[in-house]
């Protein structure tokens, strides 16, 4: 009986959805994790920091951040313990530990906070690192240099939206564009090379031609456009400094 083939559409849901656990061959997995392991840290645990990164710079005084709220804290406690006429072995103990207490409560606060804010863009790195375990053991190396690439670009990209959004740096359009680079594209250009038999993806075509070659200039391409987008945010925070610096001169000068 000849093995009904999977559709467009079936192997694009298949790519986007949770992997499922699997139990393959000890020699094929084995040879698969290393493939995704060389794909570095996962997209999802790049965007969450770098989210927690960019709210802490973007929404929070520099003085209201983890850390200078770890110390006030510390010193507040010590001050009071010595009003107090506590012991001063004990006031040394007790300084660093609410120290380290305040930091992590603050921290994990501004950390859950730019996690909701950017809740999106880390459901979209997720979805992409889901794309990658998912095909990666049927793809070339030159295929995952490009995934790669790709992923870069969007680490870079993703954890900054909303600002870049609020800021106008980036327009409806491009935003729309990220999104769909890993709801649809991506997918889409994987799909129609993971269709295809080994005896297909490997028959000789005319140059040009090849499965492998069509698939790595579709990526090639949306590398490219996010790559400009990228590039588009780092000038928009670049013009950011030149007017803070012009300001700042126009006061001081």
């Amino acid at each position: 009986m000849v093995a009904k083939r999977r559709t467009r559409a079936q192997i694009v849901q298949s790519l986007l959805k949770p992997a499922q656990p699997r139990a393959p061959a000890g020699a094929v997995r084995s040879a698969a994790v290393r493939r995704i392991h060389r794909m570095g840290l996962g997209a999802r645990d790049q965007v969450s920091a770098n989210a927690t990164r960019a709210y802490r710079h973007a929404k929070l005084n520099p003085l209201v951040r983890p850390l200078p709220i770890g110390i006030g804290a510390a010193l507040g406690v010590g001050a009071a313990m010595a009003v107090a006429g506590i012991e001063v072995f004990l006031v040394a103990i007790a300084v660093p530990l609410v120290c380290l207490v305040a930091f992590g409560a603050a921290d994990s606060a501004v950390a859950t906070a730019a996690r909701r804010r950017a809740k999106g863009e880390i459901e979209l790195a997720a979805a992409f690192d889901r794309l990658v375990e998912t095909a990666a053991r049927d793809l070339p190396e030159s295929t995952l240099e490009r995934l790669r690439t790709i992923k870069t670009h969007l680490v870079q990209l993703l954890p900054d939206m909303p600002t870049l959004r609020e800021s106008g740096a980036l327009g409806g359009d491009d935003v729309f564009f990220v999104r769909q680079a890993i709801a649809r594209y991506v997918p889409d250009a994987l799909s129609p090379f993971l269709a295809l038999s080994v005896e297909a993806r490997t028959r000789r075509f005319p140059p040009g031609e090849d499965p492998e070659h069509l698939l790595n200039g579709q990526l090639d391409l949306l590398a490219q456009k996010l790559a400009f987008l990228a590039t588009r945010a780092d000038e928009a925070q670049l013009e950011t400094l030149r007017r803070n610096r012009t300001f700042l001169d126009r006061k001081v000068g």
